[in-house]
This record gives C-alpha cells, sequence and structure tokens, in this order.
C-alpha cells in the first residue's frame, strides 16, 4: 500500500513539473508569478490538453531608453521615424552625429562620432552605424533596450543591386544586369571587397568579412548578437513585429504606428528567377543563417503572446494606422528633394495633407529621415545653449553668495 502511495506521488510530482515547465515556456519567466495567480483549475486543465492560456498582462511603466541598430535596406526607416517621434514628442535626448544621418560606418560606431551633450545622459540611439555593443553600451543607460531588424536576404541583395547602382559601377545594362552580376559574384566581390556583397547585414552588424569563411565564426556571432539584442525585428512581419515593439518597450498602439518611409517605387525593382535567387542565398549563406534563426525566434515570441491575441493586436494597428492615413494625406510623393537617392531610383513618400500642417503627430509621421534628423538635431543643440546658460548663472549665483559669506 505504501509502496503504491509513493508511486502515485511521484506521478503527480512529474504532472505537476511537466505542466510547470510547459507553463514557463509558453508566457516567459517575467509574467509567472503574476499569471499563475490568474489561472483557474479549468485553465490549469487546458494546458494539460495542450491550449495556450491567455491571462491578463500585468501592468508596466513606458521605457524611454532603446539603442536601434539600423541596417541597411532592412526598411529600417520606418522603425527610425517611430523613434524619432517617440524622443521628441516625450523630449528626450538622441545620440546624434555632428552633420547627416551617420554614427559610424564602415568603421564601428565610437563616441567621437558623436554630439556629446552637457548632461552625459542619452536616451536614444536610432542613426546609421556599424554595430559596436560596447561603443553603444559605453553612452547607453544601463537599463537600454537593444533592437535591430533584418530582411529576407534575396529580397536585400536585389533592393542593394538596385538603390546603390551596382550595374552602373560594373558595367552591366538592362534588365539582365542583376543576373550577369550573380554569375560572377564571386570574382565581382574580390575584384572590389565592397562589404556591400557579402553578407551585409552581419558586416552591419560588427562581423569582418575575412571572418565570414567560417561557420564557426558564423554560428558564434549569431549566438552573441541573441544574447545581445533584447529584440529582433523582421522585416517581412514589420506589423508583428511593431507589437512585439510595443510590448517590450510597453508604449501605446499609436507609439508604433508608422507609414511606410523611403519606399521604391515597383519601376525601380528587378525581377529574380529562383536560379538567380538559390545563389544569393549560396553567397550569403551567412545573412541566411542569420536570418533564419532570428525569423524563428520571432514567431516563438509571437507564439508565447497567442497568434488570436497578436491578430487582435494587429488590426488594431491597421486600424490606426488607416486613422493617420485619413487625417494626415492626401497621396503619395514621388523623388521627394528631401529623400535622399540615386538617380537610377524612384522612391515614393508620403504627401502631408494641407488641413494638418500645424498636427504636430502627422508632421512628424510625414517627415522624412534627413529633415527629420536636421530637426531633431536644431532641437537638442538649442537644449544644450540652454543647458549651458543655466548652469553658468548657477555658477554666478554660488560666487555670489560665497563673497557675501566672506564679506560678513
Amino acid at each position: 500500500m505504501k509502496k503504491h502511495m509513493y508511486i502515485l506521488k511521484t506521478l503527480a510530482f512529474l504532472l505537476v513539473s511537466v505542466v510547470c515547465c510547459k507553463f514557463f515556456f509558453e508566457l516567459g519567466y517575467s509574467t509567472f508569478a503574476y499569471r499563475w495567480r490568474q489561472l483557474s483549475t479549468g485553465d490549469l486543465q487546458s494546458l494539460l490538453r495542450g491550449a495556450t492560456i491567455t491571462a491578463p498582462v500585468p501592468p508596466c511603466t513606458p521605457k524611454k531608453n532603446i539603442a536601434f541598430s539600423k541596417l541597411h535596406k532592412c526598411g529600417s526607416s520606418t522603425v527610425l521615424n517611430i523613434l524619432l517621434r517617440y524622443g521628441d514628442k516625450n523630449n528626450l535626448t538622441f545620440v546624434l552625429p555632428p552633420t547627416g544621418n551617420y554614427l559610424g560606418w564602415p568603421q564601428p560606431f565610437e563616441q567621437r562620432k558623436m554630439i556629446k551633450v552637457p548632461w552625459n545622459e542619452y536616451n536614444i540611439f536610432t542613426h546609421h552605424s556599424r554595430f559596436s555593443y560596447e561603443g553603444i553600451r559605453a553612452v547607453m543607460a544601463p537599463d537600454t533596450v537593444f533592437v535591430t531588424a533584418l530582411r529576407e536576404p534575396v529580397a536585400l541583395f536585389e533592393s542593394s543591386f538596385t538603390y546603390f547602382d551596382f550595374g552602373h559601377k560594373y558595367g552591366l545594362k538592362g534588365s539582365e544586369g542583376l543576373q550577369t552580376f550573380v554569375d560572377n559574384i564571386r570574382s565581382n566581390y574580390f575584384e572590389s571587397r565592397n562589404v556591400r556583397l557579402l553578407n551585409p547585414m552581419l558586416f552591419d552588424l560588427g562581423m569582418n568579412s575575412h571572418d565570414m569563411w567560417n561557420d564557426t565564426n558564423i554560428d558564434q556571432k549569431i549566438l552573441y548578437l541573441d544574447e545581445k539584442f533584447d529584440l529582433v525585428m523582421i522585416a517581412e512581419y514589420m506589423d508583428e513585429s511593431l507589437v512585439l515593439l510595443k510590448h517590450i518597450m510597453c508604449w501605446e498602439t499609436d507609439d508604433v504606428v508608422a507609414f511606410s518611409m523611403n519606399k521604391r517605387a515597383s519601376t525601380s525593382k528587378s525581377n529574380i528567377t529562383e536560379d538567380v535567387a538559390d545563389r544569393i542565398r549560396e553567397w550569403n549563406h551567412g545573412d541566411v543563417q542569420l536570418y533564419d534563426h532570428f525569423n524563428k525566434s520571432l514567431w516563438r515570441r509571437i507564439d508565447m503572446i497567442g497568434r488570436e491575441r497578436m491578430q487582435t493586436e494587429l488590426d488594431e494597428l491597421e486600424a490606426r494606422r488607416k486613422h493617420y492615413i485619413n487625417i494626415c494625406t492626401e497621396g503619395v510623393v514621388k523623388n521627394d528633394p528631401n529623400v535622399w537617392r540615386p538617380s537610377n531610383v524612384n522612391v515614393e513618400s508620403v504627401k502631408l495633407k494641407s488641413s494638418a500642417k500645424n498636427d504636430s503627430t502627422c508632421i512628424g509621421m510625414t517627415r522624412t529621415e534627413l529633415p527629420f534628423t536636421d530637426y531633431v538635431r536644431k532641437k537638442q543643440l538649442r537644449k544644450m545653449r540652454a543647458y549651458n546658460v543655466r548652469q553658468v548663472s548657477m555658477e554666478a549665483k554660488k560666487g555670489t553668495t560665497a563673497e557675501r559669506r566672506k564679506r560678513r
């Protein structure tokens, strides 16, 4: 009898352990204690049947410190617009270059490439730079959230080929220029050593080109990036990525609503055959591994939230986007002079509606990268001057007070 009771207790313990492990995996440790208190007996039975449990999310405090590693041609202009708007609205401090919109490339980011503010506290890092975790960590707050965005490598290669005008640089003309280029991609790379041709996402994320010929190096780099980034967004699933960004930053839906920025017109896109696509994947196999790893990671996070809940939040995001399109925009502008573009590429941006010209939200949502960067830089420089004036005034008052005390 005692033996039977021991076996039953052991089985019960194992069953409870399995339930708890499954619960930890689905919901994540950070919300486990809160959500366990919300579960009923029926919920536990549902977990045993393999169902996903949806419980209330604990309240959180909006975060303000974020470092976004902006990679080339990965849909990152959309995210940059979101972060510039959020920082502007909340009067936060940006890490900014003295001119232009680059904080360092092809060299990694270094502090000497930024405008240093006298109060020495920075909230948002979002402009183009080659990723250096140590360099960015040195200037950002300890609780900074690290984020980047990746793009499917074949689509990225086609975009880069057109945008950076490789056809012209290599003397290739016509619609078959991309295929001809890919046919000779190895010799084209070694002739120029152009870092945009070999695993450009890994390069932008700090990996040196000469290390990319070793698969072990690539595996170790991916694991390193997985450890350093709190969220890796995927351009092909940008809305899902924005919902996850909203969650991790504890922001509102309107904070992550954005229009497509710096978008190429369909006339500036090349068709790619499956044979060419396969050769691009083979050549840039490091970027393929990187993308596949973080694409799977993205969907694991979505499953932790629950597909049904994700769809509800996607519907809300789309509804808010349509709302702002209706009140802020009136059509598309092709080749806006405020948007940098190569001469061979047509770029589309949204046009601000005349009735919304005094609406700060609409202005921010339609402002493209270069004008927006100039705007926040001028605003931050004014803030720095005002700070310095206050400091001088405070020092003068201290000196006057000290002088009075001496006279007494």
